[in-house]
């Protein structure tokens, strides 16, 4: 089969293809000319042989341009439609809703819940418009969040459909560190050895312009619950935060508020390659506390072997028929404070339900099962 994937987002599309290439499909993957750099494959440092293996083509396209009859534009939709089938995720279905070849496209979030909704602008509303007619004509619109499934509704979009475990997460590269290796990375980070570590790779961001009032990751709430933690614990503890996110200023006038701001080692966005490593050096990762669903830092931890803090419902996750993940499900300031204070006192305990996460990342999110449901999925559309 011959694959066209394109709007890498979080590097899906690039990774969606190093794996259907192992499989022994073909495909082309095109990337946008200005992505940001962790949008651009070498942000996942994947082995050198198969990056170069792997056909890339860089565009540069635009939507308001294509409005005005851009050549440029409709020649990328017409190289997306050389293939059997083409895969977009996010925003990329606007180039492949009726491109002319069957396609489907995957919900990252923002591009169902928030997105086709805004009413900010002229230019906005113009957007927004064309993203929902993309998602109407596109074969196939799969979401993995079963909260979603109020956004397809209001939508209107009849083909949506409900793609359990979508996300492909390599679990050989992602996997838990030898001691020796979470010692070396702790002490590049300026890490005690023997600290209680807490990593938040998500991003700052607990404030919400698109829906006044929302509260989009609850990091604020962590924040005051992690101080508590520290002032009450007795012992060394430490937050390992990465600055990204619109609320990274806020998040850190707060820790200054809150007198921990000596205890909160503030760190880039790291490619994946850092990331894997500050995952495995940690004790547990704190990712959101207020959507209710695990996203791709939750997958990546839990294939390392942390154990997660983060809000899940579960409950919605077991009336679309999928297993609920081995989480520490909190939401609550009071919550995700008992819950430290609990992995904090049993590291054994911990350990325990890291190594449950791993194992149900294995069975549902490993590369090759998740390949599997892509492929399943392409052959209905053809």
């Amino acid at each position: 089969m011959h694959v066209s994937l394109y709007a890498n987002a979080l590097n899906l599309a690039f990774l969606l293809g190093v794996f259907l290439r192992r499989k022994g499909h073909q495909v082309r993957v095109f990337t946008d000319q200005a992505a940001a750099d962790h949008d651009r494959p070498e942000w996942e440092c994947v082995d050198a042989g198969e990056l170069a293996a792997v056909p890339r083509v860089a565009v540069d396209v635009d939507v308001k341009r294509w409005l005005l009859g851009g050549v440029r534009e409709r020649r990328f939709r017409a190289q997306l439609a050389e293939a059997d089938v083409v895969q977009t995720f996010g925003e990329g279905v606007i180039w492949s809703g009726g491109c002319g070849a069957p396609d489907t496209v995957l919900s990252i979030g923002d591009d169902l819940d928030i997105l086709p909704f805004r009413m900010d602008s002229l230019r906005i509303r113009v957007y927004a418009q064309v993203l929902r007619r993309a998602q109407r004509r596109c074969r196939a619109v799969c979401y993995t969040m079963p909260p979603q499934e109020d956004s397809c509704r209001l939508l209107g979009l009849t083909n949506a459909r409900f793609l359990p475990c979508a996300i492909p997460i390599d679990t050989a590269a992602y996997r838990p560190l030898s001691s020796a290796e979470r010692a070396t990375v702790r002490a590049r980070l300026g890490l005690p050895s023997d600290a209680f570590v807490v990593f938040q790779p998500s991003r700052q961001e607990w404030t919400c312009p698109e829906r006044p009032g929302s509260n989009h990751k609850g990091n604020d709430r962590f924040l005051r619950a992690f101080a508590r933690f520290v002032k009450g614990w007795g012992k060394e503890a430490w937050l390992l935060a990465v600055m990204k996110g619109r609320d990274v200023e806020r998040s850190q006038a707060l820790a200054q508020a809150l007198d921990v701001d000596d205890r909160v080692r503030w760190i880039p966005q790291q490619n994946k390659t850092g990331l894997r490593e500050c995952l495995g050096a940690s004790d547990v990762v704190a990712d959101q506390f207020t959507y209710g669903f695990y996203g791709i830092s939750t997958l990546e931890a839990m294939a390392v072997g942390r154990p997660i803090l983060a809000h899940m419902d579960g409950t919605a996750l077991e009336a679309f028929g999928v297993e609920a993940p081995p989480v520490v499900s909190v939401r609550s300031e009071e919550e995700i404070y008992g819950a430290l204070c609990r992995l904090a006192e049993r590291r054994e305990g911990a350990e325990e339900i890291g190594a449950a996460a791993r194992g149900w990342m294995i069975r549902h999110h490993g590369w090759e099962t998740v390949v599997e449901r892509y492929l399943a999925l392409y052959k209905e559309l053809l």
